[in-house]
């Protein structure tokens, strides 16, 4: 067929299925498709894909535009090339690529010998055949959207298999599958249409490849939308099927018209734009023919070129009696999908009448395809949370959460985790004084809550002074919080049980004497795309006057509640005490609040309690900081108090000693008992995880990888799981991959090789005879790196002799010089001074002696560059070759049972590796030659993280996570002292910069996370990062270049700034969790908690290597062993700087410092 018949054709197809709309759309309803009209095909195969690098017209998916396209045979279209299928078949959405997909499944070309193989084709039609019928079906769905497509992409799937469908599903090896996608753009916006001719999904999903995939076990196709990973964030997404029943509908249902199997969705737009929206079915020809008509349904539609377009469904007619109907609006449900939250894209309910007036659904339909609330659980998998299960009733379906979460089942936490929530704030408010004008706000609210203690903390910021002093006045704000995460007592439950997550939260505060009012609305949201609880908040009224610098002291108060069907009221009356420079003032505050949600009304039994309910609230705190222009509040709530007790049980108002992973458990009384929770054993003060892996219940060529409260196995690399969860078998690579040409492919035991015959080597893609080159030496490649890697600055380079072994003596570039040895290492106690060359033996060649020689005696010590890392109870090492980790050349320095290590730094004077252990909360050391390991700070510690070493100093610095300390001490642990103990919450990582006399560490509290800087004397503390940060963990400087650069697991970024703060930028982006980092030359060496490994990259973000140990479990700390000991000088290099103890270098020169206990005869200062 030619360009022009298909034209002809497509006009055709316009004329019959929008003038004859409620027929199936038959196999001559698609798109015109094949060679013979220009069409491109997709290579033959299993995870085949092809694309066009560059389009004509840009289309957008989402709010991003594009104009290249890849198409993959597993039914899937992409701006972005596809990665390999085992990335993405198995996963739900949302993928970390962007995707238009309208039956992924694990699909191939290939089929039995004599029968039809399948292809996949696709084009970009300029023709105005293929734009008329495309604005059509667009009309048909969104009759407002005035759409004309300036570029139409056409995708056809035809005759498609199931890939290795296995013995157990035989009966698919005929079964074949055609369905065909449109993507069309006008330039700002962009639809898609997915069709389904009739009969043409002859097999559902296919059989999963992957470690849980039992035998037989079909795999849903899954068609939808997704945004892909954006900044480090997962991104949106939106799902059209979710069970196998969901999937055979495609063909039957439709939201295009009359017409089965045409669905039309809105996927983009350069105006502001949510999540994918699907089509009215509103358009020409779809109304119902005996049906009632629509109106009066409110639109919940994104704005723009799909303003006022309601939604409906249609499907294949099958008797003159069956109808279309809408549910009245009050029933649209809050739709949770992936932790998105937003109101569905609703496809219409079959129903009919039931013969006295009232609407019957039609028995055994169920769901719809879509978004879409049914009256079962078989057809609503999605609406319940992924911890959540769903339970049948008579009236309809509830969800509740599975053992170990508590929720309302659509959301659900795990028990004993604490949980974030974050929003937005604004408002209108005005101050009590004379000629006070309305003050607007604007700024977020980050909020962090502890169910098992009751106890919720907010931070609201950025607020300015003026009204900063007065919101410590509403520890109200986090009310809402106290009451969904409260402290349960006697079978009550807290709000998050009975509303989830999404409720409307209304408070009136009156303030007497003066007689203030104060209205916050409070909205819940759900999940949002990072599993916070997501809030918008408004204030409007006004506020008590309170002078600068005054301070509050809440007393504990009582809210009483009463519930109704939908929600709750509840009233409080607390008192407070204003301090100031001003005579204290009692201020007395009134709280009429309103909750409204929607609970399940299916169970038959109320799930909200009637009568009323105590929440005691005490502990309240409110406090603003007009330095970092943020108010904090805090407070404690439990629920079920007993008004009768003037005690309270420990459990319930936090003062027992239960530990982390506890329980406390009320008795009579006062008593009370701690037990650990599941997967965790001991007394209940002190529980420790359980770990399965000490059984070995994983088999060959598995290794066995402990959680807490569980256990998984993971096959070693070239193996693969096996349905049992346990065992692993080989893979055969020989049948996957192809080795260049001339080579044979050799399969080994979770390896395979690609081998040239004797004489050649692999260059690119072919054996060429192998040169006769000889390799560079160790020496040389340090030079080159070094040489690639200056930039104009002065460092040190390797020298060389003429045989590209390192020179005896090596001098640095002011002039001081040193011994080495063989493999460049510096011989201690050699340095000399600018100016003089110490006496250095030659290095390559035995010294002359008439005494027999004796066998050079063996090390234990590591000789070159190596990668610290900590992992466990283990401390690991690997091998540089120049910057690149020889992942053949590694081991292990030391292993302690029980022990988990966390930070690393290294001293390279004396050799020796330093590292802090959580459990055993210690610091240590322990030498890089050998032996065993040094305690030598073992008290005073909670859980110490990070830490660095100042050589030139010989002092070593650490944070503390738990007791939100930054402290110092000498090398060997004595003349301790801390530094900075305020305003910390979880320090992580800590740097030094000797030579500028500053210090640098991470901050990852979650509500305002933070860099900051510091002199090492800690004082001159300033905040040097606070901006787009999530969880900034590892911390790295490159003195030379006065860089500092850290890895974020919140943002999945590893970034860079100049010490002085300016010149932000960032180096590489789509991290998977790194933990810590270090670095050397132009190289980056980073942790990853994700993969479990020790990864690397250039300053650029390329040349990333990846080694994995063999123990498998989380790497912590990474440091560096340079090739050279360089620790350079500061004013206390000499004779401790002249100061008695202990002596921190400053940009200005030092300052001397006493230890924390007395020490007589100790004299401090600058």
């Amino acid at each position: 067929m030619s360009r022009r018949g298909a034209t002809f054709a497509i006009v055709l197809l316009k004329l019959l299925y929008l003038c004859d709309p409620g027929r199936a759309l038959p196999r001559s309803g698609l798109y015109p498709y094949g060679e013979r009209i220009g069409d491109a095909l997709v290579p033959p195969g299993d995870d085949a894909s092809a694309g066009v690098p560059r389009l004509r017209h840009r289309y957008r998916v989402y709010s991003r535009a594009y104009r290249s396209l890849h198409v993959g045979t597993n039914g899937v279209i992409s701006p972005s090339h596809l990665p390999p299928e085992s990335h993405y078949i198995n996963d739900g959405f949302p993928t970390d690529f962007p995707l238009v997909s309208p039956f992924l499944a694990d699909l191939t070309t290939e089929g039995p010998p004599k029968t039809r193989q399948g292809r996949v084709f696709f084009r970009e039609d300029l023709g105005p055949g293929a734009k008329e019928l495309t604005a059509a079906h667009v009309a048909s769905g969104f009759p407002h959207a005035a759409f004309t497509p300036r570029s139409v992409i056409v995708v056809t799937w035809e005759h498609m298999r199931a890939s290795a469908p296995g013995r157990h599903l035989s009966t698919m090896r005929e079964k074949v599958n055609t369905f065909q996608a449109v993507l069309a753009s006008n330039g700002t916006d962009s639809f898609a249409i997915f069709l389904y001719p009739s009969a043409s999904l002859q097999f559902l999903g296919s059989r999963s490849k992957g470690r849980w995939a039992g035998p037989g076990l079909v795999l849903p196709a899954r068609a939808g939308f997704c945004s892909g990973i954006h900044h480090g964030n997962p991104g949106l997404s939106y799902a059209l099927t979710t069970s196998l029943a969901s999937v055979r509908r495609l063909t039957e249902w439709g939201n295009a018209g009359r017409t089965p199997g045409i669905w039309v969705f809105h996927i983009g737009s350069a105006r502001r734009f949510g999540n994918v929206v699907a089509a009215s079915g509103r358009g020409r020809g779809s109304t119902p023919r005996d049906g009632p008509t629509e109106e009066g349904i409110e639109d919940k539609s994104p704005k723009g070129v799909l303003a006022d377009a309601p939604r409906a469904v249609v499907r294949q007619e099958r008797s003159h009696k069956d109808r279309v109907h809408r549910e009245p609006q009050s029933q649209v449900p809050r739709w949770h999908h992936h932790g998105l939250d937003r109101r569905a894209s609703r496809p219409v309910r079959p129903q009919h009448d039931n013969g006295d007036g009232q609407l019957a659904v039609e028995p055994g339909r169920g769901d719809l395809p879509g978004e879409w609330l049914a009256h079962r659980c078989s057809d609503n998998e999605a609406y319940c949370s992924p911890h959540g299960v769903c339970r049948d009733y008579r009236t309809g379906f509830c969800c509740a959460c599975q053992a170990g979460y508590y929720g309302n089942g659509r959301e659900c936490f795990k028990e004993g985790e604490p949980q974030r929530i974050s929003g937005q704030v604004t408002g209108r408010l005005k101050l009590n004084r004379p000629r006070a004008s309305v003050e607007e706000l604007a700024a977020e609210i980050h909020a962090y809550a502890v169910a098992a203690d009751g106890r919720a903390y907010a931070a609201l910021s950025p607020v300015g002074p003026t009204l900063g002093w007065a919101l410590q006045l509403l520890p109200a704000l986090a009310a809402p919080v106290g009451w969904l995460f409260a402290r349960e007592r006697h079978g009550y439950d807290n709000g998050f049980r009975l509303a989830g997550g999404q409720l409307s939260h209304h408070s009136d505060v009156t303030f007497q004497p003066g007689g203030e009012r104060l209205s916050i609305t409070q909205h819940f949201t759900g999940l949002d795309p990072h599993g916070h609880l997501a809030v918008n908040v408004h204030l409007d009224g006004t506020l008590p006057d309170v002078p600068d610098q005054a301070t509050m002291l809440f007393e504990p108060y009582l809210e009483t509640y009463h519930y109704h069907d939908n929600g709750m009221m509840a009233q409080a009356t607390q008192r407070l005490t204003l301090t100031s420079a001003e005579p204290q003032r009692i201020l007395t505050v009134h709280l009429h609040q309103n909750v409204t949600a929607a609970p399940c009304k299916h169970t038959g039994t109320p799930q909200w309690q009637r009568a009323a309910n105590k929440l005691s609230v005490s502990r309240l705190f409110g406090l603003f900081n007009p330095r970092e222009l943020v108010v904090r509040y805090a407070l404690a709530a439990r629920l079920g108090v007993d008004e009768m007790l003037q005690r309270s049980n420990p459990c319930d108002d936090g003062t027992h000693d239960c530990g982390p992973n506890s329980r406390c458990q009320p008795g009579p009384e006062m008593e009370y008992s701690c037990d650990c929770i599941p997967g965790f054993m001991r007394d209940g003060h002190h529980c420790v995880d359980v770990d399965e892996c000490v059984e070995r219940p994983c088999g060959a060529n598995a290794h066995c990888r402990n959680f807490p409260s569980s256990f998984t196995c993971e096959c070693d690399t070239g193996f693969q799981l096996e349905p049992d969860d346990r065992t692993c078998s080989d893979v055969d690579e020989c049948g996957i991959v192809t080795c260049p040409t001339g080579a044979t492919c050799i399969n080994q035991p979770g390896a395979y090789t690609c081998h040239c015959p004797y004489g050649f080597s692999i260059d690119g893609q072919q054996c060429q005879p192998a040169p006769e080159e000889q390799a560079s030496t160790m020496c040389q490649r340090w030079m080159e790196v070094v040489l690639g890697s200056a930039e104009g600055r002065v460092v040190y380079v390797p020298q060389c002799d003429e045989h590209g072994a390192f020179k005896p003596t090596q001098c640095g570039p002011a002039g001081e010089c040193w011994c080495v040895t063989m493999e460049g290492r510096e011989i201690l106690g050699t340095r000399s001074k600018p100016g003089i060359h110490p006496a250095c033996l030659p290095i390559t060649a035995s010294p002359i002696s008439s005494q027999p020689t004796q066998p050079p005696e063996r090390t234990s010590g590591l000789q070159g560059p190596q990668i610290l890392y900590a992992q466990g109870q283990r401390i690991g090492h690997i091998s540089l070759d120049g910057t690149r980790p020889q992942n053949d050349h590694s081991g292990t320095i030391l292993s302690v049972h029980g022990s988990v290590n966390v930070g690393l730094a290294y001293d390279c004077v004396e050799r020796m590796v330093y590292f802090t252990d959580v459990v055993a909360r210690t610091i240590n050391r322990v030498s890089l030659e050998g032996g065993e390991s040094q305690t030598i700070i073992s008290t005073g510690l909670l859980s110490p993280e990070g830490l660095t070493v100042d050589s030139a100093s010989r002092n070593l610095f650490w944070v503390d996570s738990g007791l939100d300390r930054l402290e110092v001490a000498r090398l060997d642990g004595s003349m301790r002292r801390p530094l900075i103990n305020t305003e910390l919450v979880n320090p992580r990582a800590i740097v030094a910069d000797p030579t500028r006399g500053m210090l640098y560490w991470t901050d990852w509290n979650r509500a305002a996370p933070k860099i900051e800087s510091a002199y090492m004397d800690g004082t001159q503390r300033q905040v040097l990062v606070r901006d787009n940060l999530g969880l900034p963990n590892g911390l790295t400087l490159e003195p030379a270049s006065g860089l500092l650069c850290w890895v974020d697991a919140g943002t999945k970024r590893l970034e860079c700034i100049q010490t002085d703060g300016q010149h932000r930028r960032v180096i590489t982006s789509g991290l998977h969790y790194p933990f810590s980092l270090s670095s050397l030359h132009n190289y980056f060496y980073y942790t990853d908690w994700r993969r479990d490994s020790v990864r690397s990259l250039q300053s650029d973000g390329g040349d990333v290597q990846e080694y994995k140990p063999t123990l498998r479990s989380h790497p912590y700390g990474i440091t560096i062993v340079p090739p050279f000991c360089s620790p350079g000088s500061t004013a206390c290099t000499q004779q401790n700087g002249g100061c008695s103890h202990l002596c921190l270098p400053t940009p200005q020169g030092r300052s001397c410092r006493c230890p924390e206990k007395d020490v007589p005869g100790c004299v401090e200062g600058a």
